[in-house]
């Protein structure tokens, strides 16, 4: 694995979740130059724009190991995840309603929960890292 403490896991989790959200907010941007989109794909934009601002303070919480900053991102990823994952939630939903294929049913609960175990790791490895420098702050 290419995290072997917690403070590099933070990192590394900083670096995916700008790079993810880019993906996300490039794709939408995409679809909103050819076939235009929903109100739930905009507001998806506007929670990855959200994530990319709150990754910033955890790469830099991760490095000068301030404590705070790790917090910061993960209340605003708990916050954004949830609200990211029923707006994912709604958005397959007005696709099944499109499509009657039940490959795109499997499909669609296939990315919902890789959103889910996504979030998870979002807060778990900082959550560890926060854990583990308030250890520090105690001794």
């Amino acid at each position: 694995m290419c995290c072997t403490t917690n403070r590099q896991c933070c990192f590394f989790i900083g670096v995916l979740a700008i790079l993810i959200a880019t993906l996300f907010i490039g794709y939408t941007l995409y679809r909103l130059g050819t076939t235009g989109i929903t109100h739930w794909e905009e507001a998806s934009m506007v929670a990855w724009t959200i994530i990319i601002m709150a990754a910033i303070p955890l790469i830099i919480g991760a490095l000068k190991e301030i404590r705070y900053l790790v917090v910061f991102w993960i209340v605003v990823t708990l916050i954004t995840g949830v609200a990211l994952i029923v707006i994912e939630i709604q958005i397959w939903k007005t696709f099944f309603y499109k499509s009657s294929d039940s490959a795109f049913h499997i499909l669609g609960g296939i990315v919902i929960v890789a959103f889910v175990l996504l979030i998870c790791c979002f807060i778990y490895f900082p959550y560890t890292y926060a854990r583990e420098l308030e250890g520090d702050y105690y001794e």
